[in-house]
């Protein structure tokens, strides 16, 4: 997952591109989660932060119940982006990363 402020959408492109991303994080100057934007998107060259990100992108806080965390996860086809009580990106936790946890766990 590629993450990126709004002011760099020309890089986040860059770098998206260089991974071969298909989506990366938005996040602002402070690290606050805005959203989940797709390289499309950002290549359409009309991207605008409010309205083009990626519908079912929300947020999981960090200290939510793994119930909750196994059914979005679960659900997502992307990482899920994990943040504060403050709404400050933390990370994103995946699929496989959820499995090979309580794999370990078990």
């Amino acid at each position: 997952m590629i993450v990126f402020d709004p002011a760099q959408l020309s890089s986040a492109l860059e770098r998206l591109d260089a991974c071969g991303k298909s989506y990366g994080v938005l996040l602002d100057g402070d690290r606050i989660y805005r959203g989940v934007v797709t390289r499309d998107a950002l290549a359409s060259g009309s991207f605008k932060a409010e309205s083009d990100q990626l519908d079912g992108a929300a947020a999981i806080q960090a200290d939510a119940p793994l119930s909750g965390l196994l059914v979005r996860v679960a659900e997502s086809p992307w990482p899920v982006p994990v943040t504060d009580r403050h709404n400050r990106y933390l990370g994103a936790i995946s699929k496989s990363a959820l499995l090979e946890t309580l794999g370990r766990a078990g």
